[in-house]
């Protein structure tokens, strides 16, 4: 597996679509059997395939509409 923290946290729009296709693209080509990913940028990350998507602490957090997150997860 891979684990990237907030990566694209200071990259511009254009950068961020450009680091996407690549994260894409590893997943597609199983360079990596998982990827972990932490970020607060759910607008373009969780528009990844096959991204399930992890929330805290829903108070804080604004998700798109219709968003399903914590289906895969148990908070104990």
């Amino acid at each position: 597996p891979i684990h990237l923290d907030e990566l694209g946290r200071t990259m511009d729009t254009e950068h961020k679509i450009k680091i996407i296709e690549f994260i894409k693209q590893m997943s597609q080509t199983n360079m990596f059997s998982q990827i972990f990913m932490v970020s607060h940028d759910i607008v373009h990350y969780g528009a990844l395939p096959n991204a399930q998507i992890c929330v805290i602490c829903e108070s804080n957090v604004t998700l798109p509409k219709n968003c399903v997150f914590n289906k895969h997860v148990i908070l104990k």
